[in-house]
């Protein structure tokens, strides 16, 4: 029952966005910007302080989606974002660098990751992890949606570790003396 509340919520927070033909998602041709790989690099320092154990990382980005209540609530008040086509119906493929000594590697995902999680489990469990390290799952982030003086990044992220596991949370980060931070506002969010 509880689950089922969690879906059913989940469900009305997300936006309902659909695509037509002509707005189909499309991967980029240019790479993502310096500024870009600062902001996912600093997400993933904060994300993976410590880990020893290897993340996965989607190699392409997916589509940003806002909630109601990241846009009119607590977590964008104050903060105008480009809300433009590049963050609606553009994707990038993430360099292969972009582990950069991070313990990350990078996964093709497909519509079901499910075979592709069991592959990753069963790889953990050769090579004698724990249970809880056999289940690492499969992180991935959205395009990137900028204010207009580039103070202020906002975009989401995913993880998915199987059919009744995963989270899934919008972030805002901040520059501040030069450096990428998590602005640590309250924006959407769900655990399952």
């Amino acid at each position: 029952m509880q689950r089922r509340c969690l879906i059913l919520v989940f469900l009305l927070l997300m936006p309902i966005h659909c695509l037509s033909s002509k707005d189909k998602i499309k991967v980029s041709k240019s790479p993502l910007t310096p500024e870009q790989l600062e902001v996912y690099g600093a997400f993933l320092d904060s994300y993976l302080p410590g880990s020893a154990q290897p993340i996965y990382l989607s190699n392409k980005t997916h589509a940003l989606t806002l909630t109601y209540d990241d846009i009119h609530g607590t977590c964008l008040s104050g903060i105008h974002i480009d809300r433009s086509q590049e963050t609606i119906n553009i994707v990038h493929m993430l360099p292969t660098d972009m582990a950069n000594g991070r313990p990350l590697t990078l996964v093709k995902l497909k519509k079901n990751n499910d075979a592709l999680l069991d592959k990753i489990s069963a790889q953990a469990s050769r090579t004698g992890a724990t249970e809880e390290e056999r289940e690492p799952g499969i992180l991935s982030v959205s395009e990137i949606a900028f204010d207009p003086s580039h103070h202020f990044a906002v975009f989401d992220f995913m993880l998915d570790c199987g059919n009744v596991c995963g989270h899934s949370r919008t972030v805002v980060y901040e520059k501040i003396d030069g450096k990428w931070r998590d602005a640590k506002r309250a924006c959407s969010g769900f655990i399952s």
